[in-house]
């Protein structure tokens, strides 16, 4: 039998205790493995393995006896699924630092699972489902704990008004360049709405309030207070609109931080962001505790390190980009497994499965091949008794310019998650 490594107990732990619900003890000693009166594994080289009625599991891949991140390691795991398993839920080969995107992501093309067409299949769960049914052919009085599908509507609010609250200076700006390009469509809305005659088109957040009591669901926000610059172009974190905004949405749904493009390198800018989520919520007794990376920026291990040592606990960064799926292979938080240092930590990693800019921009679907393309993964999680999370974004949800039609996708995902049976009433409700 293998050495009882961090990776091994970590994997068994959450194959057999978090998703199958049993109490599994390992034994390395092989008398007393075969002295146990309990029903048993055996994990390791099928040549040696004793004659016994145990159900004999593969043992020949060498990443969970490895120590750190290795180059050498291939995902070449044949019918070892324990060894699969840890490798997609830890993001072994996210470690490494090649090919990425000119966002610096690992992207869903790049990964094994894209690559071998089980992006969009929750391959860890399968493989748990695997022993549970070897499991009970051989041992047929085994109870298993079943869990309960839940679905998890989240949100990145990168700006939270599209024209108003921006300050003169960015205003009188956009409103020269608007003229300047000829675009008279957009200034006449930006002035109408400086001037109070309509509502803002990326404020829907009255909407959004209905919407979730209709569907009985507790969202979560994710608010970006970086200071501005290329790919951080929100609303100042000091604005009294803005604060007031997040203090009102705090007192009824979680809330989280969603560090900026540049926090990513540098620790001292996460910690500041979190800083100003904590004054602005300083009426409160809450404290900002979840994130979500702006751009899903992810450097293993670099990322999570940093969000363990800004007082983060739970982080829903985990998802493509460019794909929709399963990044993890899972669709049940977990503890993220430090590679590097082969330790399991407390930062708690919350999986989505699919994103609107996905679908939209990456992707490039109409309307309509969205909302298909989404549905088999809400039934697949339903099946598994996993959390179906989506990432939506306020922007996509004001019905302008390219977002024109996907309100009526956001309820219709809404609708086959929920299971309700009168959908909430169509894209132009409420508007």
């Amino acid at each position: 039998m293998p050495p009882q490594t961090p990776r091994l107990r970590y994997i068994v732990d959450f194959i057999f205790n978090k998703i199958l619900g049993l109490d599994l003890l390992l034994i390395s000693d092989e008398i007393d493995w075969l002295q146990s009166p309990i029903p048993k594994i055996w994990y390791g080289r099928l040549d040696i393995a004793p004659k016994t009625t145990a159900l004999i599991l593969a043992q020949h891949h060498p990443i969970l006896t490895e120590k750190g991140w290795q180059s050498h390691i291939q995902p070449n795991f044949g019918i070892d699924g324990l060894a699969r398993a840890f490798f997609e839920i830890s993001r072994y080969e996210e470690y490494n630092t090649q090919n990425r995107d000119i966002h610096g992501r690992f992207t869903g093309i790049q990964s094994n699972a894209f690559k071998n067409g089980y992006l969009q299949r929750p391959i860890v769960h399968e493989i748990a489902e695997d022993l549970k049914q070897k499991l009970r052919h051989r041992y047929g009085n085994i109870v298993f704990r079943t869990t309960n599908y839940t679905f998890l509507p989240t949100y990145d609010i990168d700006m939270a008004w599209r024209y108003a609250h921006k300050g003169f200076i960015r205003s009188v700006l956009a409103s020269l360049r608007d003229g300047l390009h000829g675009d008279f469509t957009t200034l006449r809305q930006r002035i109408k709405v400086y001037q109070g005659r309509v509502g803002d088109p990326d404020f829907v957040f009255d909407y959004l309030e209905k919407l979730h009591r209709y569907y009985g669901l507790e969202p979560i926000l994710f608010w970006l207070l970086g200071n501005y610059a290329q790919y951080d172009k929100n609303i100042h974190f000091k604005n009294t609109h803005f604060k007031n905004l997040i203090l009102n949405i705090a007192k009824q749904y979680p809330v989280g931080i969603h560090p900026s493009y540049r926090s990513n390198e540098n620790l001292n800018i996460l910690k500041m962001e979190v800083a100003r989520l904590q004054n602005m919520l300083s009426p409160t007794s809450l404290s900002p505790i979840k994130s979500r990376q702006h751009f899903l920026k992810l450097t293993f291990p670099t990322t999570y390190r940093h969000l363990i040592a800004a007082g983060i606990t739970d982080d829903y960064s985990m998802g493509y980009a460019d794909q929709i799926g399963f990044r993890a292979g899972v669709a049940i938080p977990f503890n993220w497994y430090d590679v590097e240092r082969d330790e399991v930590t407390n930062l708690k990693i919350h999986p989505f499965q699919v994103m609107d800019v996905t679908l939209q921009q990456y992707l490039k679907l109409s309307p309509t091949e969205a909302t298909t393309a989404v549905k088999p993964l809400i039934e697949i999680t339903k099946s598994i008794g996993g959390t179906f999370t989506t990432l939506w974004h306020n922007t996509s949800l004001s019905e302008m310019n390219e977002w024109k039609g996907w309100r009526v996708v956001y309820e219709s995902i809404m609708d086959d998650a929920v299971d309700k049976e009168e959908s909430f009433g169509g894209s132009s409700l409420n508007r």
